[in-house]
């Protein structure tokens, strides 16, 4: 039985947030569709085009999967961060919608 479609996720804040912060929810990602104070409810988009903060270490490119680094705060193109303690410190963001130079320090990233 068909229940939604599934692009956005009713999610109780942990922390206030602010309209178009990454939210990790467990595995995955999405983006806050309003600014919030914490156990407030709001919307998140799980699927979409966002315009994310990147590092600026790494061209990407097209198509080319990247990850969310939690530490960050921002979208890189390693699948973890290298520490033998925590090698999954990165979690799966999505495509890169289109191509973003490294001096660039936004990239625009297809979740879902």
């Amino acid at each position: 039985m068909f229940k939604r479609k599934g692009e956005n996720l009713d999610y109780t804040c942990t922390a206030d947030v602010e309209r178009g912060e990454v939210i990790v929810i467990n595995d995955t990602l999405g983006v806050a569709a309003s600014t919030a104070k914490k156990d407030e409810l709001i919307a998140v988009y799980m699927v979409g085009v966002f315009l994310l903060p990147k590092d600026t270490a790494t061209e990407l490119q097209q198509g080319k999967k990247v990850y969310w680094d939690q530490a960050a705060k921002k979208v890189t193109a390693a699948a973890d961060d290298g520490a033998e303690s925590n090698p999954t410190a990165h979690l799966e963001a999505g495509i890169v919608w289109e191509n973003a130079p490294a001096s660039a320090d936004k990239v625009q990233v297809k979740i879902g």
